[in-house]
C-alpha cells in the first residue's frame, strides 16, 4: 500500500491510500472530521503550515477552541494551541 497526495486546499490536506497490489481499488474515504467553524478550520491550517500533522493541528485547536469558546479569534486559538502541543 502507498500513500499518494490527492490534493491540497488551503485548510485540509487529502490523502489517498492506495492498494500497490490492485490500482483499481478505490480508495479509501475516512477523512478526519471538519473543524467546527471557519476560524478553528484556519488555525489548524496554520499549524500544519507550521510543520505540524493534521490530525495534530486538529485535535490542538479543538481543544483550545473548547476552552477559549466559539467566538475566539484565529490568532488565539493558534496561540493557545501551540501552548498545549
Amino acid at each position: 500500500m502507498h500513500t499518494r497526495l490527492v490534493s491540497l486546499g488551503a485548510t485540509a490536506l487529502t490523502l489517498c491510500a492506495c492498494s500497490a497490489m490492485n490500482p483499481d481499488t478505490p480508495a479509501s474515504t475516512t477523512k478526519p472530521a471538519a473543524p467546527a467553524n471557519p476560524r478553528e478550520a484556519d488555525a489548524v491550517s496554520a499549524l500544519v503550515s507550521l510543520g505540524y500533522k493534521p490530525s495534530d493541528a486538529q485535535h490542538a485547536v479543538t481543544a483550545a477552541g473548547k476552552s477559549l469558546g466559539a467566538e475566539a479569534k484565529v490568532e488565539e486559538l493558534v496561540r493557545a494551541a501551540l501552548r498545549s502541543a
